[in-house]
């Protein structure tokens, strides 16, 4: 009659299965922590040349959404849009093309999409 073996079984800790599975999971861990890296949004590449001046707001816009892939959202009775602005940027990124425009409006982009703030509102966009 044979003895049974107990190897791995007298000393759980010690099982060479268990450490295959833990090498196994710390080297899964280690490659996805190598493939997160930071993404450049349409946001930062966007680069526009727009010169408009004594226009109003609500053509700015529209100005804007027509030579980029931008979509404004905002509320009516918050944003006056007949205040007029002046632009003239080249090879500029949104910010500064939304700074010129908006100085008196907070403003957040989320992707393609920015949203003007009203004074005392957190706006939340769901994807």
């Amino acid at each position: 009659m044979k003895k049974k073996s107990t190897y791995g079984i007298a000393i759980p800790i010690l099982n060479i299965n268990l450490f295959r599975k833990m090498k196994l999971i710390l080297l899964f861990v280690a490659i996805s922590f190598l493939q997160l890296s930071a993404v450049e949004s349409y946001a930062q590449n966007t680069k526009i040349n727009l010169s408009l001046s004594d226009v109003t707001l609500a053509e700015a816009i529209r100005s804007i959404e027509a030579s980029t892939q931008f979509v404004f959202f905002f509320n009516n009775s918050a944003v006056d849009m007949t205040k007029h602005v002046n632009m003239n940027v080249k090879n500029g990124n949104i910010k500064e093309v939304l700074n010129q425009i908006l100085s008196s409006y907070k403003y957040r982009i989320e992707d393609n999409k920015i949203v003007l703030l009203d004074e005392g509102y957190e706006v939340f966009i769901h994807m």
